[in-house]
């Protein structure tokens, strides 16, 4: 995927959080992000394509950036990354019923969850010995997010085990969820999006050499769910999705 996408995601990201909060930390937030995509856009494309000619495969700058379009750019800019945790965690993710452990996506983490006490001030559960990141907003359940080399979980399809694991293809994520929204290839990688109740949740598998599963999204209102994304990665479908 293109450096400018993740640019793009996270202006609209931010665009989102002004204006919509009592609490002034959100405008605090958001207005330096803006102000600095809207300065020095073309800065941070050409550090992005810098470091893509170091690694045509994957630029360092395009990983960096890339986790931050779900988790927030503001933990790169203020220097308040999320921690890795100690702690290991073997949780179990539903793909197709939104869950992790027994919370679903949009649901306040329930108490006696194995990661509800580890979040944040950001409210971020970075489990990085285990392969997975948490993350709420407003005290409920966003994200997870999945590396697959690391991840020491269970994965679940409606209650169901699956086996995905690095060497997983596209040919074998097919028939387990069927066609996605939306394929895009693009920079050496390959992303499948599928849409759920009406676009308000996203999952996303990635194969970084558009080959082999690297990573899987879990989220609400993705990056599908906004329109300048939708024209960036080129969505010729009409949205909001079917059921």
């Amino acid at each position: 995927m293109k450096l400018p996408k993740y640019i793009s995601v996270n202006q609209a990201k931010h665009t989102n959080i002004q204006g919509r909060t009592i609490c002034a930390f959100g405008e605090a937030c958001a207005w330096p992000v803006l102000s600095f995509v809207s300065k020095f856009r073309d800065e941070f494309e050409a550090r992005g394509a810098s470091d893509e000619a170091d690694a045509p495969c994957r630029c360092r700058f395009t990983r960096m950036m890339q986790p931050f379009f779900a988790m927030g750019i503001m933990s790169l800019l203020f220097g308040s990354k999320p921690t890795a945790l100690s702690a290991e965690l073997s949780l179990q993710v539903d793909l197709a019923t939104f869950t992790c452990g027994r919370t679903v996506l949009g649901e306040r983490p329930k108490p006696d969850e194995a990661y509800a006490k580890h979040f944040d001030l950001n409210g971020v559960a970075n489990f990085e010995k285990s392969g997975v990141e948490l993350g709420t907003e407003n005290g409920v359940l966003d994200y997870a997010f999945i590396t697959v080399t690391n991840f020491k979980g269970t994965l679940l399809k409606s209650g169901d085990e699956i086996s995905l694991s690095p060497k997983t293809t596209i040919d074998e994520i097919l028939p387990l969820f069927g066609e996605p929204f939306w394929k895009s290839t693009d920079d050496g990688e390959t992303i499948l999006f599928y849409e759920f109740k009406k676009g308000r949740i996203e999952l996303q598998f990635e194969f970084p050499d558009k080959r082999h599963l690297g990573f899987i999204t879990l989220v609400r209102d993705g990056v599908l769910s906004k329109a300048d994304q939708r024209k960036a990665y080129g969505v010729m479908r009409d949205w909001p999705p079917k059921e």
